[in-house]
């Protein structure tokens, strides 16, 4: 392991030493940390950094360019955080550091609620470009499957008032996500807010109708019918 620094991607991107903020600058040195983190104790090659950071519209010199970024990074972070290394740039962090990489490991090792404490708001927040934009979508898509995982023992566990909090704020993340919005029902349900738990069905129906086209999927049909019955 190399220096003692935490970085955080699931939000705005930024890095810390003893909890304290370090200045990375404009939104390029940022996108290179971000870069190097994705792949933290690995190697990145200097082709692949290019692509991370601009894409198909790269500068006229892109490795005089990325050269200078990288300098802006160990200026900010410290000479040792960005290592060269086997035609590429490392860097030198544990890959726990990376709170992506924890909230990996937390939701494989079954820790969900420790995973789901972790992100601070949207993954990559203040960054732009092809490479941000789609490791973005693929961070959101592990992020709800793992709430989705989440509802759905926290549902079988018979505890509604403990998941309620939480199951707001996912429904109101990712308002498409039906099994969310089914385990949220069922918890108001069983904590005698059946006309909330309704309206959180009819709501949802129409958004799915409105916006995509489709009618509710089995976990939401299901949550509703139990609730017709009840």
């Amino acid at each position: 392991m190399g220096i003692e620094l935490q970085v955080e991607l699931l939000g705005p991107v930024a890095a810390r030493t003893a909890g304290r903020e370090l200045p990375l600058g404009s939104r390029m040195p940022r996108t290179l940390l971000a870069a190097l983190a994705a792949d933290a104790g690995r190697p990145v090659q200097v082709e692949s950094l290019v692509e991370r950071l601009w894409g198909e519209r790269s500068p006229e010199r892109p490795r005089h360019a990325l050269h200078v970024y990288v300098g802006r990074v160990r200026a900010a972070l410290g000479d040792a955080a960005v290592v060269r290394r086997s035609g590429g740039y490392l860097l030198d962090v544990s890959r726990l550091a990376v709170d992506v990489h924890l909230f990996r490991d937390l939701a494989a090792a079954g820790d969900l609620d420790a995973a789901l404490d972790l992100p601070r708001g949207v993954p990559l927040e203040d960054l732009a470009g092809p490479w941000a934009e789609r490791t973005r979508h693929a961070w959101e898509r592990l992020h709800a499957d793992v709430a989705i995982a989440w509802a759905r023992r926290e549902a079988a566990a018979g505890d509604p008032y403990r998941a309620l909090g939480r199951l707001g704020d996912l429904c109101d993340r990712y308002p498409y996500a039906e099994p969310l919005s089914a385990a949220l029902m069922v918890a108001l349900a069983a904590t005698g807010r059946r006309a909330e738990a309704l309206e959180r069905f009819a709501r949802t129906r129409r958004r799915l109708r409105d916006d995509l086209g489709t009618e509710p999927g089995s976990d939401l049909r299901t949550a509703h019918l139990t609730l017709l019955r009840t």
